[in-house]
């Protein structure tokens, strides 16, 4: 399929509008007989030890001489905007005026992580799609399912063209290992996060709690004390707030539901069933807290400034959201002592989820891939990716990064990273591409006053069968 960069340039436009062995030798004996009468002893011939041919290694298909990628001309799409997206660009263009092989990149910046599928579905669906992408492992699984995306393990272990082992050993061992999926490699991590609980210290410490919560009966404890401290204060207009702020982020739901000791997921094209005990459970728990106001909807749609106000003990965040807590905090002369923590466990042992991107190689021309797959590694020489991971607030890839960027920023950051040491995969399988928008919807409903326990059945078939159903279609291009 090859790429025409106009075209593509311009479809993106149009979308913003439109929406050996060898064989021993044998030695014969000496045929030789003497007629004398003198018997003659027979030395025994020295052997004769084969020299084996070295047999070559076959050439794969996809092998490209050097010599053929010269002007050989790429497209490459990521979400980033503001600084990130700045530094994108630097990277290209030192790329393009420094690569060995003469290939051509160019970057497009679509504003955000679902405009890269949507666009790049769109793409597919015209015939001038984008080589290298930025997606998570449920987006490179859904094109791999359908024959659009490349497996990397051959260019990975490739002599001349691979990761050394050292190169690969720098990844962290979870971030590397999520992007194997069904047991082929679909990417090559560009960064990764994690959902974490925003929790004041502080406060809770006046409460009688000189520890975060490590259960789900211990969260309810500290966040109805805090409801407690608001209702009993002087301010009415305050009543209702305190303890921990409700939302329907994905993985906020997904946090919740391992907490409470749901099946692991598969790592193979299995389809996954919420419909558990443990999920049953979990909504139980989530609506008792907030019938009991231990937990409540706030109305503003950024958590920051209740929580530097002293009207949320908690609230659940992005790691790169830390930063920007940072800073409602001093706007707030706020001096609370604060961290982030993991999501409570039944069985006391918190993890953190982490998710994230990867970077992809769509299928097009040989000679397109091979050049995609030189990008990629270019962009993970160990200069490059810190060049572009100090520009973003999530975790950096690999063990080095992490533990420099740990010594260099907050404390709240380094409590992040160190959460790490038990952390657990988010799903990885096409499936969740639809299953991360379907979730949140589940959760949405057990919020609703007209919600009953004995709608737990038909809640969770639903989801499961729209999961099912949906993971079956093809994406629409809007979608």
């Amino acid at each position: 399929m090859k790429l025409n960069l106009h075209k593509f340039a311009l479809l993106l436009v149009l979308f913003g509008l439109f929406l050996s062995a060898c064989q021993p030798i044998d030695v014969p004996e000496d045929p030789f007989e003497t007629t004398n009468t003198v018997q003659v002893t027979k030395v025994p011939a020295t052997p004769i030890i084969p020299t084996a041919t070295p047999t070559q290694t076959p050439v794969p298909d996809w092998f490209i001489p050097e010599t053929e990628l010269k002007d050989v001309k790429i497209s490459f799409v990521h979400p980033w905007t503001g600084a990130a997206a700045k530094q994108i660009e630097i990277l290209v263009d030192s790329f393009n005026q420094n690569n060995a092989w003469g290939i051509f990149a160019e970057a497009f910046a679509v504003g955000g992580a679902q405009q890269v599928f949507q666009q790049t579905e769109y793409a597919l669906q015209a015939g001038e799609a984008p080589n290298v992408v930025i997606a998570p492992a449920d987006e490179l699984a859904y094109w791999k399912q359908h024959d659009q995306l490349l497996s990397l393990d051959d260019y990975l272990q490739d002599a001349t063209y691979g990761m050394s082992a050292d190169q690969q050993a720098a990844f962290y061992p979870l971030f590397w290992a999520q992007d194997v999926v069904n047991g082929e490699r679909l990417g090559i991590p560009v960064f990764r996060s994690g959902r974490v609980l925003v929790y004041n210290q502080s406060w809770a410490k006046e409460m009688g709690y000189g520890t975060p919560p490590q259960t789900p009966l211990q969260l309810k404890n500290q966040t109805c004390a805090a409801r407690d401290v608001i209702l009993n204060d002087d301010v009415w207009q305050n009543n209702g707030v305190g303890g921990l702020i409700i939302d329907r982020h994905t993985y906020t739901a997904l946090s919740w539901l391992v907490g409470f000791g749901i099946e692991d997921f598969p790592t193979d094209a299995s389809l996954y069933q919420f419909d558990q005990p443990q999920t049953v459970e979990t909504f139980d728990y989530l609506r008792e807290l907030s019938d009991d106001v231990c937990a409540w909807t706030s109305r503003n749609p950024t958590p920051y400034e209740y929580f530097a106000n002293r009207e949320a003990l908690m609230y659940a965040a992005e790691i790169e959201e830390i930063m920007t807590q940072q800073k409602a905090m001093q706007m707030a002369e706020n001096e609370d002592a604060w961290s982030v923590i993991p999501f409570p466990a039944k069985n006391g042992e918190p993890a953190l989820l982490v998710y994230g991107s990867s970077y992809g190689i769509i299928k097009n021309s040989l000679q397109q891939d091979l050049a995609a797959w030189l990008f990629i590694r270019w962009m993970n020489d160990p200069i490059n990716q810190k060049q572009l991971a100090q520009k973003l607030d999530a975790f950096p890839v690999t063990n080095g990064l992490l533990e420099e960027f740990s010594s260099q920023r907050s404390a709240q950051w380094k409590a992040a990273v160190e959460l790490l040491d038990n952390a657990k995969p988010a799903p990885s399988g096409a499936w969740w591409r639809v299953g991360r928008f379907v979730l949140p919807d589940a959760v949405y409903q057990i919020y609703q006053p007209n919600f009953t326990p004995d709608s737990y059945d038909n809640l969770l078939n639903l989801l499961d069968e729209t999961i099912e159903s949906l993971s079956n279609q093809p994406a629409a291009a809007g979608w």
